[in-house]
């Protein structure tokens, strides 16, 4: 293409008609950088003819090319629109305006969609521009720029619109609701005013006050101006008007509590709130308008004071709904939801869509309102509609032949991530889920999406097994998070995800291997050749009578993440040849082969997931948490995911540098070890390494110390592997790392130290002697058991000292250095002390006037007792709070329980949270009096 160095009218007209839908003609045209400079720099100068031209050629770019994009942000695009709006006056020309108003818009909102997050759906993870991208949005909404375009929402509001400048209003608005994506951008605009208000106010309030508190909280502010603004946008007639300045509400409202409170109230009590008049607009004739309508009550309904689960932890089932208008905003937004889903439908394809994400959004993270669109019968229409865009005989071809158009793939995403969601949270929907079998045609009309429809359906499991391998990277990560919903449930992980081989599937794509090249059959899987199928006594063995290929992925090459920085030792003997009976290994040919796969994993061999030719990593790490589950004690799954390398994957994804994988790869590890004999258990961190662990227990990242401190406390679930982690783990540093913990201000890495410690106060004599002469550990715990407002927290604080007071309640306790090995003498710097000076440690670290406090304490619950614990608080029975018993008493209730990762925290059975609450505090106040006694008057007692 000939480079252009100059721009005229004419060529611009040409150009702009050239470019306008033609992907590859905006590439070709964004590697002549002479030509992108020339346009960007015709926006600064007259005429205006070019300018508007100019304006629309750079909108037409912004538009659906990366290339072309990283080129006009490199010649300063974004800088020079900024500039240009700046100096327009009044006297411009209405087309001038709206041209680069749109502009700006169109290039704001695709640098947003780089940056991300994503708003409806998964985007790939193929620019290679996303952190110039991420520079050029903090450039946009940074305070100088918001004086720049935020002005013109507020001018055009305040006049009466023609055509023109509803346009604009309409383009700003649309920027506000479309590149708005983190809290610091929210934040930013609403409490934005003009430089003279804000030079006002500086010079007015007193030092104490901030800014934002004296704009969004007052109920006759509304929000702020840009709220109030937009509040009043909604009331024209204009339904493109109306169903931006929804979108910009609801981006604005999205995570923020004070915002979106303020838009919950009136503002006096003669005029409705905002959010009373956006569900007026769920009536409108508009479905756009009816969407953006729902979408906006939604993110004021779930970000405000009562609903937010920053402020809310249990969910809104604990104490019901806030008031009864909250109860009318669910209702209206479900009925809406659910008959825009209900097949046939008349809406359009992408209307189904974002009225599947608003009610993921409405759901997300609550188990009332996931259980309220379940009663409602919107689960139904999520597996009917399943069910109906997948063509059955796609199972006997590949997805790569059909040729499924994009917007039903982004259908699919929608149904399958919205699905995903509803299930988290109850067993019920599980079941239903799992339960789902194919259905007559008769039952399921066509939706608009399938305008031939077939006369068969496929289950919903067979279904979520075909979208793991689907070309869509969104339907694979929707599908892997249908998996993990699922295997939260039991009873479906032990028959149903077994059986149909969904679970070798997503462990296929977790190894590297892809989902579609794992043979399953009727069973589970290949190993080294032999079929497996799940057996009752002795998890899995192979199936002689069948002949199938070897599993691919074994010979592939890559794993550039695989043992970075680190040395791997021997396969060890668990892992390896030494239990091929135990898992239907009946040859030394099958095992020297296994082995072979495992050296192989270890040195980088196997295929690496995040390759050109690899998985994304978000479809991993869904995959990831579903494996989470699917290591349990109580799984069939887990031997065989042991034979066939699982440990040293997940070593890989530990020693990279995404986030979430470094948490679920731990979290998988914690899980693994979980109910875990010793030799499972030292064989795993021979793989992962001690001194590997040790450093996690300090790692900067809160989420990974969290992990770190759950798998300790799963490895110290009884004596013998508290014996284990002093050994190899040596007392000194262990118990350091744990101080530090207690006195974490993050309440998830304290509460597992707390439990950790709990455990390993249930070791021996001289395991407790470290714990009561290490200088910081006793007055953190001590702190810990004073301060801290959670009762799941003192739960396990009190249980280390109600051990510790137990054993030292005689003096006539035999030194604990008695018994002890020479290798723990060695090991541990510090010498074993007698019990009777233990008592005397914990008297002097300030625990007698601690113990006091909460035996005489009979107040009501503090408000943020409900919750935070999650199900790892109330594994097994609670200990005894007598003095007798076998040593060891609180490991039942120690180990965690937890299903799956993070992504729900916060998602528990509500309706027990109070009594659950009640029970714990009971708890810790019949240990404390327990203690307490034997402190006090140790020497009545004879352990």
């Amino acid at each position: 293409m000939t480079t252009i160095r100059t721009v005229d009218l004419a060529q611009l007209k040409q150009i702009k008609n050239t470019v306008i839908g033609n992907p590859s003609a905006k590439l070709q045209l964004s590697t002549d950088s002479s030509f992108i400079r020339a346009l960007v720099e015709s926006l600064k100068k007259p005429p205006d003819e070019i300018r508007i031209e100019s304006a629309h050629v750079i909108s037409s770019l912004s538009y659906g090319s990366d290339q072309a994009l990283a080129a006009l942000i490199q010649a300063d695009a974004p800088q020079a629109l900024l500039y240009a709006l700046s100096q327009l006056a009044p006297s411009d020309r209405l087309p001038l305006r709206s041209a680069l108003v749109r502009a700006f818009r169109t290039l704001a909102v695709s640098v947003a969609d780089i940056v991300g997050p994503s708003q409806w759906g998964l985007r790939p993870y193929t620019s290679l521009i996303r952190a110039q991208a991420k520079g050029t949005l903090e450039i946009l909404f940074h305070i100088s720029s918001l004086d720049i375009f935020l002005p013109l929402l507020m001018n055009a509001s305040a006049t009466e619109m023609n055509h023109t400048s509803t346009q604009i209003t309409i383009s700003i608005a649309q920027l506000l609701g479309n590149a708005i994506r983190s809290h610091e951008q929210r934040a930013a605009v609403a409490e934005w005013l003009p430089p003279v208000e804000r030079a006002k106010l500086g010079t007015s309030n007193r030092g104490w006050e901030k800014t934002s508190s004296l704009g969004l909280t007052s109920p006759s502010r509304m929000g702020g101006l840009v709220a109030r603004c937009l509040t009043g946008l909604l009331k024209t007639k204009d339904t493109k008007l109306q169903e931006a300045a929804l979108l910009a509400l609801a981006a604005l409202a999205k995570d923020h509590p004070i915002l979106a409170s303020a838009l919950s109230r009136p503002p006096d009590k003669d005029s409705p709130s905002t959010l009373s008049l956006v569900i007026s607009l769920s009536k409108s004739r508009s479905p756009d308008v009816q969407l953006a309508s729902c979408l906006c009550a939604v993110h004021i309904f779930r970000a405000s004071t009562s609903n937010h689960p920053s402020k809310n932890p249990t969910g809104s089932a604990a104490l019901g709904y806030a008031s009864t208008s909250d109860d009318t905003t669910v209702r209206t937004i479900i009925n809406i939801v659910n008959r825009i889903l209900t097949v046939p439908s008349t809406e359009t394809i992408q209307c189904q869509t974002k009225a599947c994400y608003i009610l993921y959004y409405l759901a997300m993270d609550d188990a009332t309102l996931c259980q309220a669109a379940f009663d409602r019968g919107c689960v139904e229409k999520l597996a009917i509609i399943l069910q109906n865009i997948t063509r059955p005989d796609i199972a006997a071809r590949q997805w790569d032949e059909e040729d499924e158009p994009e917007s039903i793939s982004a259908f699919r995403e929608a149904c399958l991530t919205t699905m995903a969601t509803l299930a988290l949270s109850d067993n019920d929907i599980r079941r239903f889920i799992a339960d789902s079998h194919p259905v007559s045609s008769t039952s399921h009309p066509a939706t608009s999406a399938t305008p031939n429809p077939s006369p068969q359906y496929l289950p919903l499991l067979h279904i979520f097994h075909l979208c793991l391998s689907h070309p869509h990277v969104g339907v694979r990560y929707g599908a892997c998070q249908c998996v993990r919903a699922l295997t939260r449930a039991v009873a479906v992980l032990r028959t149903s995800i077994v059986d149909c081989g969904i679970g070798m599937a997503i462990f296929g794509i977790v190894m590297g291997w892809g989902a579609k090249g794992v043979d399953y059959g009727s069973g589970t899987g290949t190993v080294n050749g032999k079929r497996v199928v799940p057996t009752a006594a002795s998890g899995f063995e192979p199936d002689a009578g069948r002949s199938n290929k070897p599993s691919p992925g074994i010979s592939g090459s890559g794993g550039r993440d695989a043992g970075k920085g680190r040395a791997y030792p021997h396969s060890p003997s668990y892992l390896g040849s030494s239990s091929e009976l135990a898992y239907g290994f009946g040859d030394s040919a099958s095992a020297r082969a296994y082995d072979s796969r495992i050296a192989m994993i270890m040195a980088g061999g196997m295929g690496d997931a995040f390759g050109e030719e690899g998985e994304d990593r978000r479809v991993v790490n869904a995959a990831l948490s579903a494996i989470c589950n699917l290591v349990n004690d109580f799984s069939p799954l887990r031997p065989i995911f042991l034979q066939q390398g699982l440990v040293p994957r997940l070593v890989t994804f530990l020693n990279g540098a995404e986030p979430t994988l470094r948490q679920n790869a731990l979290w998988t590890v914690k899980n693994l070890l979980r109910k875990s004999s010793l030799e499972i258990k030292r064989d795993v961190m021979d793989i992962i390494g001690w001194e590997y662990l040790l450093e996690l227990l300090r790692d900067p990242d809160d989420n990974v110390r969290e992990q770190a401190f759950n798998t300790v406390r799963n490895l110290a679930e009884n004596e013998p592997g508290v014996d284990l982690i002093f050994k190899e783990m040596g007392g000194e540093q262990l118990l350091e790392r744990i101080a530090s913990a207690l006195d974490s201000s993050e309440d998830d890495v304290l509460l597992q130290a707390a439990y950790t410690l709990a455990n390993l106060s249930n070791g021996s004599d001289i395991h407790q002697a470290l714990i009561l002469t290490h200088p910081r550990l006793l007055p953190s715990l001590r702190k810990t058991l004073a301060e801290s407002p959670r009762p799941d927290i003192r739960r396990p604080a009190m249980a280390c000292i109600f051990e510790l007071s137990r054993n030292i309640a005689s003096p006539h306790h035999p030194s604990s250095s008695a018994g002890a090995s020479s290798h723990d003498r060695d090991r541990n710097s510090k010498p074993a002390t007698a019990g009777g000076s233990g008592r005397k440690e914990i008297i002097a670290a300030g625990f007698l006037p601690t113990l006091r406090r909460i035996c005489e304490y009979t107040g009501p619950l503090h408000g943020s007792h409900l919750g935070g614990g999650g199900s790892s608080v109330l594994g097994g029975g609670p200990p005894s709070a007598g003095g007798s018993g076998n040593r060891g008493h609180a490991y039942g209730v120690q180990h965690t329980s937890s299903l799956g990762p993070h992504a729900n925290h916060g998602i528990t059975p509500n309706t027990g949270a109070v009594l659950r609450s009640l029970h714990l505090e009971e708890e810790v106040v019949a240990q404390a009096r327990a203690a307490l006694d034997r402190l006090e008057h140790g020497d009545l007692y004879h352990v």
